[in-house]
């Protein structure tokens, strides 16, 4: 019916659609396909000939309907565009991961506030500090974490310093890495992957980490400040519902190359 799934549509074409909206679109195609099968063609040729006819925003969808998706460069997203921007990164380093990186929010497995914490980091809309100053310029926008270890003055409150540089957050996720991980911690691998690692090793190391960032942004928002114990103890309890709820999910753990022998199980 559709040339993509949800997934891709949301991907490829920074159209922010919930999966109802998404499906009720599927069935305005399908009702369109079906009108043209039972023959009027002679008016309607094409899905998005038929959503042509709506005149409540359906411009988008009909360009999504006609477009290559083949063609389409993922560096050229704007969405990625600002990904690359956010951690202080140049492209193309991380390009055959970027898919799966836009994409792992859609995991049907992962549970609800991890979703959303995953779309929203990587759609730039996380209510960060330097952020949101933008939207109330009354906001102090500071890190959280230094101001609560007195580290003052705070630096801004970045996406780069609030989830790597800084020194609450390195300290935790350095010695994360030094117990689960096998690269060397640096910002691309952190937030992109590696280069030599193969597209299934760079899944499950991408989606640890970003259950990881999400415990040190549900600890912001809990207005508490996160050690290495306490992120272990979250991490392994994120870890352990998924290993329940998603069949193959420990196997798939334990067979990533990118994760430590002792880090696994």
């Amino acid at each position: 019916m559709f040339a993509c799934n949800q997934a891709t549509f949301q991907v490829k074409f920074l159209i922010n659609i919930t999966e109802n909206s998404f499906s009720k679109i599927a069935e305005v195609t399908k009702k369109a396909l079906s009108k043209i099968k039972n023959g009027n063609s002679d008016r309607i040729t094409t899905a998005s000939g038929f959503l042509s006819t709506v005149k409540k925003g359906s411009k988008k969808f009909r360009k999504v309907l006609e477009n290559d998706f083949s063609k389409t460069n993922v560096l050229n997203l704007r969405q990625v565009k600002t990904l690359y921007k956010n951690i202080d990164v140049d492209p193309p380093y991380g390009e055959k991961n970027l898919k799966t990186i836009l994409a792992l929010w859609n995991l049907s497995y992962l549970p609800s506030d991890i979703r959303t914490f995953v779309f929203k980091s990587t759609s730039n809309t996380l209510g960060l500090g330097a952020r949101v100053q933008h939207i109330n310029p009354d906001i102090d926008p500071s890190c959280s974490f230094c101001k609560k270890c007195n580290r003052l003055p705070a630096p801004l409150e970045s996406y780069l310093h609030f989830f790597f540089y800084c020194p609450t957050t390195f300290n935790i996720i350095s010695k994360y890495a030094q117990k689960y991980i096998q690269p060397e911690l640096t910002v691309e691998h952190f937030f992109l992957g590696t280069e030599d690692d193969s597209l299934f090793d760079n899944r499950m190391l991408i989606l640890v980490n970003f259950i990881l960032r999400y415990h040190l942004w549900a600890a912001k928002l809990k207005n508490s400040l996160p050690n290495i114990n306490t992120i272990e103890s979250d991490m392994a309890y994120t870890l352990g519902i998924l290993c329940k709820t998603k069949k193959n999910f420990e196997e798939m753990l334990t067979s990533c190359r990118i994760f430590r022998q002792q880090g696994r199980g």
